[in-house]
């Protein structure tokens, strides 16, 4: 709900900033409003982005994803690219048919499909992710699921071009991230220690 709040003081800051920088004469408003105005936009961005990281790492944990259904868990895969320097973007309704999340790296666009522990992979029809694959040849495609996969069909999936990375993916992915987490608190509260 605090998120919420924040999101939209954040829009209506950034959209009344626009219409003085752009619309208005800058010298008609008073710099002590603009300068409260841009020190509040920031800490309504910095707020915003630690209480979404908050959640994210509450979320971050096996027995939790394990739980969560296929569009949960979606959403999770994109936070969790994002959260690792991946600029993510919802798929347009011609990529829906194939893929869940599109995920833009300094290499190029990934396709990426999502499975949760509930959808067994031997089981799945992967056609039109497998025909995407041959007509895309620029575009990685990627397979994340929350379960282990049957070596057969992980070869398959190999010799067409597509990755799979099973939960031991996840795991590994979440262990780096809170190493990476108690890295940062420590050095934080070192510089804390050191500050006083």
């Amino acid at each position: 709900m605090l998120v919420s709040v924040f999101r939209i003081m954040l829009l209506t800051i950034s959209g009344y900033l626009y219409y003085l920088f752009i619309f208005k004469d800058m010298n008609s408003t008073p710099m002590g409003i603009e300068i409260v105005l841009m020190v509040s936009l920031l800490v309504a961005m910095i707020f915003t982005k630690l209480k979404a990281s908050r959640m994210f790492d509450e979320k971050s944990d096996i027995e939790i994803i394990d739980t969560m259904d296929q569009g949960t868990f979606v959403n999770y895969i994109s936070e969790l690219y994002k959260h690792t320097g991946y600029a993510v973007n919802l798929p347009s309704d011609a990529e829906k048919k194939y893929c869940d999340i599109i995920v833009y790296h300094r290499r190029g666009k990934i396709c990426v499909k999502c499975f949760n522990h509930e959808i067994d992979l031997t089981k799945t029809d992967l056609g039109a992710f497998k025909k995407q694959n041959v007509e895309y040849k620029r575009t990685k495609f990627i397979i994340v699921a929350n379960s282990f996969c049957d070596e057969e069909l992980k070869q398959q999936l190999w010799k067409d071009k597509i990755e799979v990375f099973e939960r031991d993916f996840l795991e590994g992915t979440l262990k780096k991230l809170r190493e990476l987490r108690e890295k940062r608190d420590l050095s934080f509260k070192l510089s804390n220690r050191f500050a006083k």
